[in-house]
Parts: C-alpha cells; sequence; structure tokens
C-alpha cells in the first residue's frame, strides 16, 4: 500500500506532516519522487496554495496515481481559513463531480484543519513558545492577541481566536516571512 499526500502549505504542512508520518507509519518510506513508490511508501508535495490546490494538483495527483497503478491513497490537507470544514470537503467533492475527474479505485481522503494548521502551534506549547522575545510584527500583534484569549488558544479550541484584524487570510500572521512558527 502506498498514499499520496497532497499538501496546500509551501512548507509548513511538508515539515510537519513528513515528521508526523515518522511516528505513525514508521513501516512506511518517503519517496522523493511519485514514480518510485513501491510498497509501504508515501510521497509528499506541495500544491502551493488554495486554490491551485483544488483545481490544478488534485486533477494532477489523480492522473499521476493512475500513471503508476502504485497508491491506493490520494490525502489531501487543505486549511478551512474562514470555511467550515465541511465546506471545504462538498468543494473538493463538488469540483471532482463538475470536472468528470474519475477517481476509480483511488480512496480520496481530505484533511482539512479547522482554520489552518498553524492555529494548532499556538495551542501547543511544545511546538511555541510565547514568550519568544525575538517575535517580530506582524505575528507579535497576533501573538500578544492571541494571549489575551490564552482560555481559547491553550485549552480550548485555537480556531475560534479569529486575528486582531479579523479579516481573510488570518495565517499570514502566523507564517509571515521571517515569522513563521517552525
Amino acid at each position: 500500500m502506498n498514499i499520496y499526500f497532497l499538501l496546500e502549505g509551501r512548507s509548513t504542512e511538508k515539515k510537519v506532516y513528513g515528521a508526523w508520518l515518522q511516528y505513525l507509519l514508521p513501516e512506511f518510506q518517503r519517496v522523493k519522487f511519485y514514480d518510485d513508490a513501491q510498497d509501504r511508501n508515501y510521497f509528499l508535495i506541495s500544491a502551493h496554495g488554495y486554490p491551485s490546490i483544488i483545481h490544478e494538483y488534485i486533477p494532477d495527483a489523480i492522473n499521476r496515481i493512475k500513471e503508476t497503478g502504485q497508491y491506493q491513497y490520494l490525502v489531501v490537507c487543505l486549511d478551512a481559513e474562514e470555511d467550515t470544514v465541511e465546506s471545504k470537503k462538498q468543494e473538493i467533492d463538488d469540483f471532482i463531480k463538475n470536472s468528470q475527474t474519475e477517481l476509480g479505485s483511488i480512496k480520496l481522503i481530505p484533511i482539512i484543519q479547522n482554520r489552518c494548521i498553524e492555529t494548532w502551534f499556538l495551542g501547543n506549547r511544545k511546538m511555541f513558545d510565547s514568550r519568544q522575545t525575538n517575535i517580530q510584527i506582524p505575528l507579535a500583534e497576533y501573538v500578544r492577541y492571541s494571549l489575551s484569549h490564552v482560555h481559547k488558544v491553550q485549552r480550548w479550541r485555537p480556531q475560534t481566536v479569529g486575528g486582531p484584524e479579523r479579516e481573510r487570510g488570518f495565517e499570514k500572521y502566523l507564517i509571515s516571512p521571517g515569522t513563521a512558527i517552525l
């Protein structure tokens, strides 16, 4: 069995999923090129954002999987942002249906991060220390805002905090150049 992971982000998701999969699937080996998969392999590729992950990379991934015949699962990982998890899943399903893309025997598994994967880091004290002195703006502004809602961030639901400006794309506070959490 082999798994093809399609990741929305350019770097965070690749680092995180790469590290997690070493522990979650220790019997699997990561391959550098999708067509190198044999047995018990996984491949990670970044779609460089939304909406290209849905409109360009999903069809490409399905074609590659069919071409090699080596993958049983296509795992699509993306952020919900201000949408709901269910609406993102529906968007993927609708795209596949409307584009008449045939999955064949491929099992599609969407993993939708509520808000964005970076909110998980804010709530995880081992991943992100809010007491750092070298946090730069705009991440520093978001950290100050989230600390005022610490009960949500570190104990309950970091994805519900929102942002200081409450605008679409709030993850810019978390992954701006030079201020990324990872």
